[in-house]
């Protein structure tokens, strides 16, 4: 015998919608990512890309078995991968990024601030479109 399940038929338009940030020297990326969100009424996105370089900041990385850290100051980005959600004005998740040097870091983001018209595109799911 097979339990109830309860279902309804989802016939509502969802759009994805891309949003880019650009930040000013010395913004921090983390809470330019929560204002965004909050601004935007949105409560999930995902990181797609970055561009431009860092003032300062760091990423953990596993290099063979070890754990470290990298410092991203004056570094320019190559991409960045991840995900966010905003829960009660709180911002969580992770953001992976990869540096344009010429051996590439790639780790996951801890901190950093931006230099001048250093850009983010998240991208979400708009659930009420305008027609």
């Amino acid at each position: 015998m097979c339990p109830h399940v309860d279902s309804i038929i989802f016939d509502k338009r969802a759009v994805k919608r891309n949003l880019k940030i650009q930040l000013d020297d010395g913004e921090n990326l983390l809470g330019a990512i929560k204002e965004a969100m909050a601004q935007h009424k949105i409560s999930e996105c995902k990181v797609e890309d970055i561009e431009g370089e860092m003032k300062d900041g760091f990423i953990n990385y596993f290099e063979g078995s070890s754990y470290k850290n990298a410092s991203l100051a004056n570094r320019k980005m190559l991409r960045a991968s991840g995900t966010f959600r905003l829960n009660f004005g709180e911002l969580w998740g992770t953001m992976h990024i990869s540096t344009a040097d010429k051996r590439p870091l790639s780790g996951t983001f801890v901190k950093g601030t931006a230099k001048e018209g250093l850009k983010i595109r998240l991208s979400f799911i708009d659930m009420n479109p305008q027609a």
